[in-house]
């Protein structure tokens, strides 16, 4: 990917990858050089609650914000993710939403 250290850094930051796989280094390079680069516009959903999960994220630029319930409203996020953080790796461990 484009930003490799960052892809790289995030994985082994990852708790879920790092403390309950324990990802060799030589497994960290190969799930970074399976990774490529997609881009969220700005307001568009990344994913859904309960959607089928297939993709590990990390977030390069920008915050993406974490919402529940009526969007429109503050008290709806629940938690911003900035360049570095990630999400999705539960789905991949366990097969499910």
């Amino acid at each position: 990917p484009e930003d490799r250290e960052l892809v790289l850094q995030a994985i082994r930051d990852n708790v879920h990858l790092s403390a309950w796989l324990q990802l060799s280094s030589s497994q960290v390079e190969i799930m970074a050089d399976l990774m490529y680069l997609t881009t969220a516009e700005t307001g568009e959903d990344v994913v859904r609650k309960d959607e089928q999960g297939s993709t590990f994220y990390i977030v390069s630029d920008g915050i993406l914000e974490v919402v529940q319930g009526d969007v429109q409203t503050e008290n709806a996020v629940w938690v911003r993710l900035r360049s570095g953080d990630s999400f999705g790796e539960l789905a991949l461990v366990y097969n499910c939403p």
